[in-house]
C-alpha cells in the first residue's frame, strides 16, 4: 500500500479518503450501475438490498445515501431507519 497524490493505493484499487462514503440502497440495475461508476471514481461504496438491518448499517456508515429503488418500496424502507 502506498500514499500518492492524496490517493491511498492498494493493488487493483484506489480510494481517495477525501471523497465521502456512499451508501446505495437498492441492488438492482440502477444501484449496480451507480456503484460501478462510483467504484471507478475512487469512492468507498456499500450497496445493500431491502434488509432493514443492512439499510440501517449503511445509513450510519455512509455520509451520502443514494436510493436506487422503485418509489413504493423506498417509502417503506426509509421508515425502518432514522437518519443521524
Amino acid at each position: 500500500m502506498a500514499w500518492s497524490e492524496g490517493i491511498f493505493s492498494v493493488p487493483g484499487c484506489a480510494i481517495n479518503p477525501m471523497k465521502p462514503k456512499i451508501g446505495i440502497i437498492g441492488r438492482g440495475n440502477v444501484g449496480g450501475a451507480v456503484k460501478k461508476g462510483l467504484d471507478r471514481a475512487g469512492y468507498q461504496v456499500k450497496m445493500v438490498g431491502n434488509d432493514p438491518k443492512a439499510v440501517g448499517e449503511a445509513a450510519k456508515w455512509a455520509e451520502t445515501i443514494v436510493f436506487a429503488v422503485p418509489s413504493r418500496p423506498s417509502m417503506k424502507s426509509s421508515r425502518k431507519w432514522e437518519p443521524r
